[in-house]
């Protein structure tokens, strides 16, 4: 076998190593990814049990980078302080080491009953949800084991090569460049577990020195942070700062090593004598705990120092960027869920505020008032459609009937107040412009019912909020009486306005069209807001026929989803 086909195929092993682990990473954050987040949130008693915390997460998860990129979008919502975060990081290095302590036992044997049950798992229909996530991670834990035997079957021939002695001679010569090469390797792969692996499975067959791989093992712990150091500058400085000091933590660690690495190697090829295969793992092992150990007491400081790194940025906050939309969170349905509906829960405090702001300009016109608000509406869509885009990748994934149903209900409630945003905008915001270019004025009685009915759809909004958020039965049914209440206050209006013009109340005249136009966009948007309480109580069977009747103002179904 040519050099180059042994390179191809070993290649291909760990290719099907890092789909493995990329398998076991997603069935745990699908099937426990909510509990994993809450664990990681909750983690901040102090450092040494968010260390601790570290390590599970990243057991279950196979991915010190996983944990890393989870802790600092943790951060970046400011849910956990920095030197917890840190420490939680260091300690999912740690629980690297662990897991790769763990497949260097030979259980290849475990993989074919592994692939079988896992494949039962995952296909079967009967088996939905957590069993199929299960699935999910026994395939995936399958293929890593069944990658590691194929890596060390086309490593074997590497022991009769003429060219590889020539190759080792010169990293051994020179430790810098095994190191980068290390570095460059778990950069690329963009997993340190996967690299440890290989190097592993080279010792044990012979085609690797230990000394070269211990140095390698040193460039793997820095090159394996670089993925997420790069991710993490999306997720905001503060964000930067946890895996810049991470960073910056590994690097200094490695460049107090390398002055006695020539004495460190031969004490390292002797306790590895008894088991070569544990070689580059136990040092990879060994690396972590001695800079948890070092550094841990000190995390506060390597924060501080992080701060000189990565400094702030001055820029103005958008409204009309999302706050909550993490795109990593997609993998896990049930968190990106709760992630939508923040962000829908922003659009409707953002129809409020349009809503106050319209009644003040009612009250006296003002320009640079009636401009927030159109600002603030362009604000909505922009924000809406960003919302629409992340449930449309989110809608892609294998989602629950549960799942289905709150993407449903989100996609509805956010659309129906981008709709209420327009309807503000393009007529309830031209109104008083209007009306002041004709210096035309509502009767105080009429203003006092128009100010009225602003107020009951604000107070509409804010109860459609909880309802919205809490799926409660009974606010529902409180919603839909409230929405009963302000149909009978457009008739009350309609009529107390109609006995105006009788009596020829001289602004009741002049603004009559303005006036029925306001009411009836202002039930409208009620009408829209109060929806959120139908599948509540039609899940919950309380709703009756004659609330499902359509009414003329309700929008239609293409209004409501387009």
């Amino acid at each position: 076998m040519t050099p180059t086909l042994i390179s191809l195929h070993i290649m291909s092993g760990v290719c099907l190593l890092l789909f493995g682990l990329i398998l076991i990473k997603n069935g745990v954050q699908r099937s426990f990814g909510a509990e994993l987040r809450k664990l990681l949130s909750l983690a901040a008693n102090n450092r040494f049990s968010a260390f601790g915390t570290g390590i599970l997460a990243t057991v279950m998860l196979q991915s010190a980078t996983a944990t890393t990129l989870l802790v600092t979008s943790f951060v970046s919502k400011a849910m956990i302080t920095a030197p917890v975060a840190l420490a939680i990081v260091m300690g999912g290095h740690v629980g690297s080491s662990v897991v790769a302590q763990i497949l260097t036992f030979d259980i290849s044997w475990l993989a074919p009953l592994l692939m079988v049950v896992g494949f039962i798992f995952y296909g079967s229909r009967l088996n939905a949800g957590r069993k199929k996530q299960a699935g999910r991670m026994l395939i995936g834990i399958a293929l890593v084991l069944m990658a590691l035997t194929y890596i060390r079957q086309a490593a074997d021939p590497l022991k009769q090569s003429d060219i590889l002695p020539l190759m080792l001679d010169a990293l051994s010569e020179d430790k810098f460049f095994a190191a980068f090469l290390g570095a460059m390797l778990a950069w690329i792969c963009h997993s340190s577990l996967a690299v440890v692996m290989l190097l592993v499975t080279l010792v044990s067959v012979k085609a690797l020195p230990v000394d070269v791989a211990a140095v390698m093992v040193l460039g793997v712990n820095i090159g394996g942070v670089m993925p997420a150091f790069i991710a993490s500058f999306r997720d905001g400085v503060a964000a930067a700062r946890i895996t810049a000091a991470d960073l910056l933590m590994r690097l200094m660690l490695v460049t107090a090593i390398f002055p006695f690495i020539n004495l460190l190697l031969p004490v390292i090829h002797e306790l590895s004598m008894r088991d070569l295969a544990r070689a580059a793992v136990n040092v990879h092992m060994a690396f972590n705990l001695l800079l948890a150990l070092i550094t841990l007491p000190f995390v506060g400081v390597m924060t501080r120092l992080s701060r000189r790194v990565v400094k702030e940025k001055p820029q103005g906050d958008d409204p009309g960027m999302p706050l909550y939309l993490d795109e990593r969170a997609l993998d896990t349905p049930a968190v990106a869920l709760t992630y939508a509906s923040r962000e829908a829960l922003r659009i409707a405090d953002m129809i409020e505020k349009m809503l106050r702001e319209t009644i003040k300009i009612y009250e006296s016109f003002d320009r640079d008032r009636a401009r927030l608000i159109k600002v603030t509406d362009n604000n909505v869509d922009r924000l809406h459609r960003s919302l629409k885009m992340y449930l449309a990748r989110l809608g892609q994934q294998a989602l629950t009937e549960a799942e289905q149903e709150r993407h449903f209900q989100i996609l509805t409630f956010s659309t129906n107040l981008e709709h209420a945003g327009d309807i503000i905008d393009l007529n309830l915001r031209e109104v008083p412009q209007i009306m002041a270019d004709q210096n035309v004025a509502f009767s105080q009685e009429g203003f006092t019912e128009i100010r009225e009915m602003f107020q009951k759809v604000i107070d509409s909004i804010r109860l459609a909020q909880t309802v919205f958020l809490s799926a409660d039965a009974a606010l529902a049914r409180q919603l839909l009486q409230d929405k009963t209440k302000v149909k009978q206050a457009e008739m009350q209006t309609s009529k107390n306005h109609m006995s105006r013009l009788q009596r020829n109340v001289p602004e009741s005249l002049a603004s009559s069209g303005f006036h029925m136009d306001i009411i009836r966009d202002l039930r409208r948007i009620n009408s829209m807001v109060t929806s959120v309480a139908y599948p509540i109580l039609e899940k919950d069977g309380q709703l009756y026929q004659s609330l499902l009747k359509p009414e003329a103002d309700t929008p239609r179904k293409s209004e409501v989803v387009s």
